[in-house]
């Protein structure tokens, strides 16, 4: 899942956010603590420009597919989402 944001309106200590891509790394992907707090917050800074483009590698301990992880984290964006969800927003 990549997510890519336009314009930083984020307030930040730096004048300008780098413009490199970057990883994050959730290990325990699987479990409710990402879907509760870890996702919907990443999801939330992105939309607020804070992060410019990046890309989520989950590691946990159910096996499922890529797939079924991809839409249980964007149920988790979505039930969290506080400015109404826009589904092209999450590619």
């Amino acid at each position: 899942m990549s997510v890519k944001v336009a314009a930083a309106r984020f307030p930040t200590a730096h004048t300008k956010l780098p413009d490199d891509p970057c990883t994050i790394v959730i290990f325990g992907a699987t479990g409710d603590l990402t879907k509760r707090k870890l996702i919907p917050a990443l999801f939330n800074l992105a939309r607020a420009g804070g992060l410019r483009e990046f890309q989520i590698l989950g590691i946990g301990r159910q096996q499922i597919t890529d797939d079924k992880f991809r839409k249980s984290m964007r149920e988790a964006a979505t039930a969290s989402s506080d400015n109404g969800f826009n589904e092209t927003e999450m590619e």
